[in-house]
């Protein structure tokens, strides 16, 4: 019975330490724990799990929402709350233990991430890694008998295998600690970070979200920047969309709902076209423009456009002004937000669409996860919409929505993938 009331409180402070998305599972078996004490009446351990519970609450918001936004830049609180409630197990914390027996249970996993790093350096490739990191799964696995006599070295003992399983990942993972960044946050929108990267004679610098890649910008080794890259190429679908917006608009007003780069503002002919962004993501406006922008494209072209930070279908609203073209750019990573393709977001567009003026979207992910939504809000309007899909890169579709036949017209003139989106 003893032992049973200690794996009890034991999973409470698992609760309390590890109220974390990391730790879903184990929060739902704490919590079927407590159900199961509250039937049996036990008013004491009910009480004891209650406490806990919001205890754990308490310190998931604060640590997750104030700590750990100025302290990690990628997932590592995840594994890190995994260790630390191991070690907050019962009897962990030294009492009646010589210093050499805690010595042992810091020794041994310590050899063992000393051995797997020889093992990976010995056997560098890929695939050797991963059979390392499966090794180090199933020592995690084996090792779970010496949770109840040694919690502290089975606790190191995970963290060995994180810390090393990290490294591994850090080889193709662009938000990892070990891979260098010259700019990250983490915000409310996930985490954000630029890297810079050397190849064939040229600087790369890429824009992540949440391990997503939202645009990139190439510059010649002399600092000079080189003109955008698919999908925003000129030979692309936004660049003959925007050849044949010039010989259908005078000076267009733009509107751009997710800054991304500001890649888009290479785009602009003159000082008299009136563009403006918005961007929810307050760490992307800094990066992209001001006077610590990372990228160069927005300071360059457009540096009269005004960028707002803050939901954007909400600020679209707020503001009166309305555009010759309204470009969302928010889709150019798998996850895009699915709200922005509901019909009361398409009434707030077309509201800030001056007559005859274009809607503009930029898809990177197989039709299937936008084309459903998209042609239940186009089957109620009575407009144009065509699609471009270049064959070299099919997984992405820029599409243009609008009444205006004359764009239509030179549209299919510039190319004949333009293809119209409803059969």
């Amino acid at each position: 019975r003893r032992q049973r009331q200690m794996c009890i409180r034991d999973r409470y402070l698992l609760t309390f330490v590890g109220v974390n998305p990391s730790l879903h599972l184990p929060v739902y078996a704490v919590l079927a724990g407590g159900a199961a004490c509250m039937a049996a009446q036990n008013v004491r351990e009910t009480k004891y799990f209650q406490a806990s519970v919001f205890a754990g609450t308490l310190t998931a918001v604060a640590l997750v929402g104030f700590v750990f936004p100025r302290v990690f830049y990628w997932n590592a609180e995840y594994p890190f709350f995994v260790v630390l409630a191991l070690t907050m197990r019962s009897g962990v914390f030294f009492k009646g233990r010589s210093v050499y027996q805690v010595w042992q249970d810091f020794a041994y996993p310590l050899a063992l991430l000393f051995l797997f790093f020889c093992a990976f350096f010995k056997f560098s490739g890929s695939n050797s890694a991963y059979m390392m990191m499966n090794a180090g799964v199933f020592i995690i696995v084996g090792a779970l008998p010496m949770l109840r006599t040694h919690p502290l070295r089975y606790a190191m003992t995970c963290a060995v295998a994180l810390i090393f399983g990290s490294f591994v990942f850090a080889q193709d993972e662009p938000l990892s600690a070990f891979r260098p960044k010259i700019f990250a946050a983490r915000d409310f929108y996930g985490l954000t970070a630029a890297t810079a990267d050397k190849q064939d004679g040229q600087v790369a610098l890429r824009l992540y979200l949440n391990r997503h890649l939202k645009g990139v910008e190439f510059f010649t080794a002399d600092g000079a920047h080189k003109p955008p890259a698919a999908p925003y190429d000129v030979n692309g679908g936004v660049g003959k969309f925007f050849f044949a917006a010039r010989q259908t608009y005078a000076n267009p007003s733009v509107a751009v709902i997710g800054a991304s780069t500001g890649v888009l503002s290479s785009y602009a002919a003159n000082a008299y076209e009136d563009w403006r962004y918005f961007e929810p993501d307050p760490a992307v406006v800094k990066i992209m423009s001001g006077g610590d922008a990372l990228f160069s494209y927005f300071n360059e072209q457009t540096p009269y456009a005004s960028v707002i930070a803050g939901e954007p279908v909400l600020n679209l609203m707020r503001y009166p002004a309305a555009y010759d073209i309204l470009i969302a750019d928010m889709f150019a990573f798998r996850h895009f937000p699915s709200y922005l393709l509901t019909p009361d977001a398409f009434m707030v567009y077309l509201s800030k669409l001056n007559k005859g003026g274009a809607l503009v979207f930029n898809f990177m992910s197989a039709p299937s996860e936008w084309k459903p939504a998209l042609t239940f809000v186009l089957k109620q309007l009575n407009v144009y919409a065509l699609s471009y899909r270049p064959i070299e890169m099919p997984e992405n579709c820029w599409v243009v929505i609008t009444g205006n036949a004359d764009l239509v017209a030179a549209l299919r003139k510039t190319s004949p993938l333009w293809e119209r989106v409803l059969p």
